[in-house]
């Protein structure tokens, strides 16, 4: 079942449980101990908290921090630079790790 808001899927019916739209996050192509990256993911890159975010302006994947500043390029977090990262978490199920 899809539910449509004018010509925008805005949730559908799958399995068990229903996907709102701007629940689903685009692969970035990159990994992370062996895990996607997904737009949206929250990361710990040594003290600091970040978000996996695209950047319009250069095309490219970003890390921006709890203000929404851009900090990194995420290519450069994860094969350039050398603190540890994880992901742990992402806007949608633990916005409550960006607060604070």
């Amino acid at each position: 079942m899809r539910l449509y808001d004018g010509n925008k899927t805005i949730s559908c019916m799958y399995g068990k449980g229903e996907v709102y739209a701007e629940s689903i996050g685009l692969n970035t192509g990159r990994q992370i101990g062996g895990k996607d990256v997904f737009d949206g993911d929250i990361l710990r890159y040594g003290n600091e908290i970040l978000v996996v975010t695209w950047d319009r302006q250069f095309l490219c994947w970003r890390t921006a921090d709890k203000e929404g500043a851009y900090i990194f390029d995420l290519r450069a977090i994860i094969d350039i630079l050398g603190k540890p990262c994880e992901i742990i978490g992402n806007v949608i199920d633990n916005p409550e790790l960006l607060k604070g």
